[in-house]
């Protein structure tokens, strides 16, 4: 497939389906192509680019904690409020839930790159 095809298929699965899932081999652009259609994105909403890296921040705490910073950069301490307060020792599924409830009112996206 050309790579506009698929750019548009990425964006059509965003906007109706509020995911899309990019795979193939290693080396063929995913990360490219995704970076460009975020930069575009972004001009009309926050978006957060997560870079997983296996034991280094690939936990849901971690990713909650991201996430918590990034609303927090836009205005949104609720989540981020919430994690300071249970600690030492945070319930991801009660943090989990409030992230949840975060983002059910903003426009955003988040990208998930390995």
């Amino acid at each position: 497939m050309g790579r506009p095809h698929v750019a548009r298929q990425i964006t059509d699965a965003v906007r109706t389906c509020r995911v899309a899932h990019v795979h193939g081999p290693a080396g063929i652009g995913k990360t490219s192509l995704v970076a460009e259609l975020a930069l575009g994105w972004a001009s009309s909403a926050p978006v957060l680019w997560y870079r997983v890296r296996v034991g280094v921040n690939d936990t849901l705490l971690a990713v909650l904690f991201e996430l918590a910073e990034h609303l927090r950069s836009h205005e949104r301490p609720h989540l981020a409020e919430v994690m300071t307060a249970s600690l030492p020792r945070i319930d991801s599924s009660l943090v989990s839930r409030v992230a949840i409830s975060e983002l059910s009112h903003l426009r955003g996206v988040i990208v998930f790159d390995d």
